[in-house]
């Protein structure tokens, strides 16, 4: 089974501010086993949309192949 999570990260704009952005991990547990096997930082600057964004992945079972196409479509 594939989790889907939403890491809260601070980075630094252009402008020198700290700016919270949120990134997607993606573990895989097989029995008693995690693995982390993708993670891709800074992917939303809208938090709640990142948390909805990794529910719903998660929930759907994405195949973390297509996590970077899913990423695009999903962008507003």
């Amino acid at each position: 089974m594939y989790h889907y999570l939403p890491v809260i990260e601070i980075v630094e704009s252009e402008e020198r501010e700290k700016v919270p952005t949120c990134g997607i991990r993606v573990v895989k547990e097989e029995g008693d086993e995690s693995k982390e096997i993708r993670y891709i930082p800074d992917v939303f600057t809208d938090l709640a949309l990142g948390e909805r964004f990794a529910a719903l992945c998660t929930r759907e079972q994405l195949d973390p192949i297509h996590l970077m196409d899913t990423i695009e479509d999903f962008m507003p």
